[in-house]
C-alpha cells in the first residue's frame, strides 16, 4: 500500500493553519484527515493528513519538537509548509475573535508578550519545503499553492531537520 501524503502547516494561533487545513480537506483528492497526533501512522495506512500546528522550541528544556517530527515521519513524503502572517494581521483577528478565546490587544494597541514569543518563536529554524504568507492570500489560494508544491520536487526539509542532530 502506497503510503498517503503529510502536509504540516506550523504557524502561530490565528495565523490560517486551520483555515488551509479545511480546504485542503474540502478541495483535494482525498480523503485527507486533519490530525495533531499519530500523523505518521495514519500515513503509514495510506491515508493523506493535514496538519496543522504550532511547533516551537521555547521550553525551559530544549525539546526539538521538529526533529522528533521529522524522524516519525522518514520514509514519508512529507511537507513542511511555514504559515506566515504579519503581527498586525494576527492581532487584527484576535481583536476581532469572540471574547475570551484569545488574548487580545491591550488598551493602547500593545501586543501582548506571549503572542510576541510565538510570533518569535514558531519558525525556527525556518527550514520548510513552502513558505505562504496569509495576510495576501485566500486559505483557497492557499491550498493551491500547496496543491501545486505537491505536485512539484519532492520533500526536502523534514530531511534536513532529521539529519540536524539537536544541539546540546
Amino acid at each position: 500500500m502506497a503510503a498517503g501524503w503529510v502536509v504540516v502547516l506550523n504557524g502561530a494561533p490565528r495565523s490560517g493553519k486551520s483555515s488551509i487545513a479545511t480546504v485542503i480537506q474540502e478541495t483535494f483528492d482525498g480523503p485527507w484527515m486533519n490530525l495533531g497526533v499519530d500523523v505518521a501512522a495514519h500515513a503509514r495506512h495510506g491515508l493523506n493528513v493535514v496538519a496543522d500546528v504550532g511547533h516551537h522550541d521555547a521550553y525551559a528544556a530544549p525539546l526539538h519538537p521538529l526533529r522528533d517530527a521529522a524522524r516519525r515521519l522518514r520514509g514519508l513524503p512529507a511537507f513542511l509548509v511555514g504559515v506566515r502572517c504579519p503581527i498586525e494581521e494576527i492581532m487584527r483577528r484576535r481583536d476581532a475573535s469572540p471574547p475570551g478565546r484569545y488574548a487580545t490587544s491591550g488598551p493602547d494597541g500593545e501586543i501582548p508578550d506571549p503572542v510576541l514569543r510565538w510570533q518569535h518563536h514558531v519558525h525556527q529554524p525556518g527550514i520548510y519545503d513552502l513558505e505562504i504568507d496569509t495576510s495576501t492570500l485566500t486559505p483557497e489560494a492557499a491550498a493551491a499553492t500547496i496543491r501545486t508544491r505537491l505536485a512539484g520536487p519532492p520533500p526536502t526539509a523534514f530531511h534536513q531537520l532529521a539529519a540536524d542532530p539537536a544541539p546540546n
